[in-house]
């Protein structure tokens, strides 16, 4: 799950999370990973990087929170 930790890099590089997940793709692990493992850490992520901002005002922290929950969003969205 490492290769989650560089999804909110990638999207504040430009990328949209579908071409950030398709670049981590590239790396076996990310593919061989359970889609509900990676659903349930974007889950997780998302919630501590919302927690920290109630705690930290820097802009950072909360650019990389907002970042995450993009990136949850998109991972949790129903088809329609």
């Amino acid at each position: 799950m490492e290769l989650a930790f560089l999804i909110p890099w990638l999207l504040k590089a430009g990328h949209t999370p579908p071409e950030a997940e398709r670049w981590t793709s590239q790396i076996p692990s990310w593919v061989q990973a359970p889609t509900g493992h990676i659903d349930r850490f974007a889950s997780v992520f998302a919630a501590q990087g919302r927690t920290a901002t109630q705690t930290r005002k820097d802009a950072w922290v909360k650019l990389h929170a907002d970042l995450v929950e993009h990136w949850n969003d998109h991972r949790h969205q129903k088809a329609p």
